[in-house]
C-alpha cells in the first residue's frame, strides 16, 4: 500500500516514526506515504498484518514537488506504480481547490 496525500486539508505528523529528519515535524503540503517505511512498521509493531492494513499509513515523507493539479497527482501516481498510459485518465470535470 502507498498513499499520495494532495494537498492535505489538515497537517499531520509521523509521530516519532519513520526517517528521523521526518519525525514528528508537520506535512503541511503534499506527501507520499511509502509501501516499504509502513511495511517495516507494520511487521515490527507486534499486530496483525490484516489489523494494520486497516488502518492508516503512519510514516510520510515530503514529495519532491506539489503537484498543481489532478492530471499531476495522476502522472504522479503512474510513475510511483510504474504504470503506462496513465495519462488516458481523464481529469474530473469539476475544479477542487484542496480535493481530488
Amino acid at each position: 500500500m502507498t498513499r499520495i496525500d494532495w494537498r492535505p486539508i489538515n497537517p499531520h505528523n509521523n509521530r516519532n516514526l519513520g526517517p528521523k529528519e521526518w519525525r514528528l515535524r508537520p506535512f503541511r503540503l503534499s506527501h507520499i506515504h511509502l509501501f516499504r517505511e509502513n511495511y517495516e512498521w507494520m511487521v515490527g509493531n507486534g499486530l496483525p498484518l490484516a489489523d494494520n492494513v486497516k488502518g492508516n499509513l503512519p510514516i510520510a515523507v515530503p514529495l519532491d514537488y506539489d503537484p498543481d493539479g489532478a492530471a499531476a497527482v495522476v502522472a504522479l501516481m503512474g510513475q510511483c506504480f510504474n504504470i503506462e498510459g496513465v495519462a488516458a485518465i481523464p481529469a474530473p470535470p469539476w475544479t477542487a481547490p484542496r480535493l481530488l
